[in-house]
Formats: C-alpha cells, structure tokens, sequence
C-alpha cells in the first residue's frame, strides 16, 4: 500500500473515530506485500467501541474494510485492535484451548469449545496445529458456531 492509501486508511479510522468523539492514538502496521494492515487504536476510555465480547469492534473493523473497499482498494484487508483487546482475547483462547486439548487427550473423547467469532476460532485453529496429536473442526452454524477437539486417530 503507497503512502497515499495508508493517508487514506488513517483518515477513514480518524473520521469514524471523530463521529463518536474518541479521542485516540493511531498506529497503523502494513505487511510487506502491502495488501494486509493492521490498526492499532489506543486511548482512555475506549470500552465502548470494543463493545460485549468485542461485537463493537468487530463492525468497527467491518466499516473500515467496507470503507477502503469503496475507495477502490479492493485486495487491502484492514484488522482493527483497540487497547490490545484482540491481543489479550488471543492469549486467553490459548489458555482455553489447551485446557480443552488436555481434556480432549485424557478422556479420548471430542470436546466441544464455546461458540466463537471467526477470527477468535481460526487462531485456535492455529494453535491446535501445532499439536501432532489433536484435531478440530469447526461446527455448527451463524451465532452458534463452534470448534470441536479430538485426538488423533
């Protein structure tokens, strides 16, 4: 992404963040390839754009990719963090998913997760590729969709 299109980017973060009067630091991140973004928003008191389960966060994100896509920067996917929520949400999964590995390797049986957004499954996903031994799949649909652990065969 040129200079221009990461001025671009940073405007539309700043004019969202204008319309609900946050006050916040920007930080954006671009992989080399240029197409892969990452935008780090900090400041006080920013609870209510991450929202219940990070929900608000997750259409913030939405809008902002629905926004550059409209300025015809169709192959750029933006990722939003604010105040390291998505980071923390990271380490916690990992947390969850090993507990849940245990559980799936002691009892040779399939344990389902909690139901999770799509990004939170796929970083499980990825974490549980590491163990030779265990597999997933993601089950279920809509809200209610979920990732299940079992050991291998």
């Amino acid at each position: 992404m040129s200079n221009k299109q990461v001025e671009n980017l940073e405007t539309i973060v700043k004019d969202l963040l204008g319309h609900v009067s946050a006050d916040a630091d920007i930080v954006i991140e671009s992989s080399e390839e240029g197409n892969y973004h990452n935008v780090k928003i900090d400041g006080e008191d920013l609870s209510f754009l991450i929202g219940y389960h990070g929900k608000t966060l997750d259409s913030f994100q939405h809008i902002v990719n629905l926004m550059l896509y409209k300025e015809k920067e169709e192959n750029a996917h933006v990722t939003v963090d604010i105040n390291g929520y998505k980071e923390k949400r990271v380490e916690k999964l990992h947390e969850i998913a090993k507990k849940y590995i245990d559980k799936a390797r002691f009892f040779d049986e399939e344990v389902h997760l909690p139901p999770m957004a799509a990004w939170e499954r796929r970083q499980v996903h990825l974490l549980i590729g590491e163990y030779p031994d265990v597999e997933t799949e993601s089950m279920g649909e809509k809200e209610d969709r979920h990732i299940v652990l079992r050991k291998k065969k």
